[in-house]
């Protein structure tokens, strides 16, 4: 079978296209409602999304090595719009906690750099 909105070939048994995350034919009942009774797989016929692996990556990543996980969320965010992946607003937070994280050691370097001359000057 075919995707009708990107003309990609998908499974005979898919709910949803996996390249574009169009739904080409209806959930199951018990689907739908969320009972969980159709689980299994890999998510990919069931209507399951799966969580980006640069969005965990780069979220954790913004605590140690900012510059990382700066990078990885915003690989995340790209990837998580273009494969209809979960993980976006934890790429999203990863992004801020990385950009605030750089600008505080910026702001922190400057201070230190500044006591440091004047500590410096005096001797």
């Amino acid at each position: 079978m075919y995707c009708s909105k990107c003309g990609k070939e998908i499974s005979d048994e898919a709910y949803m296209c996996p390249h574009c995350g169009t739904m080409v034919r209806d959930l199951p009942k018990e689907v739908a409602a969320g009972d969980g009774t159709a689980r299994g797989g890999n998510g990919a016929h069931n209507g399951y999304r799966k969580t980006n692996a640069f969005a965990i990556a780069g979220f954790v990543c913004s605590f140690l090595f900012a510059l990382l996980g700066l990078i990885f969320s915003v690989m995340a965010m790209k990837q998580c719009r273009e494969r209809n992946e979960e993980g976006y607003g934890l790429a999203k937070a990863g992004m801020i906690i990385s950009i605030v994280s750089m600008v505080l050691s910026v702001f922190l370097g400057i201070i230190y750099g500044a006591v440091l001359a004047s500590a410096l000057s005096y001797m």
